[in-house]
């Protein structure tokens, strides 16, 4: 069944906003006929807690009814 299809691509690295440290996260993703794109950013020291904020964020959101 194609709305059940998932596929995506997810990165995470390092870069600078304004000479500061930062931490980006970024993806694309398909679910059925859908796709989607999403980053997520924050400035400072990596964080383990943001960082896992950031995941709980993503694994809260449902594409047609399909959880990412």
């Amino acid at each position: 069944m194609a709305d059940t299809i998932k596929a995506g691509v997810d990165a995470y690295t390092h870069t600078f906003i304004d000479s500061e440290d930062a931490w980006v996260r970024i993806g694309i993703g398909q679910v059925g006929t859908t796709t989607f794109t999403y980053s997520v950013c924050y400035k400072g020291d990596e964080s383990s807690v943001a960082n896992a904020a950031i995941k709980n964020l993503l694994q809260s959101i449902q594409v047609s009814g399909q959880p990412l």
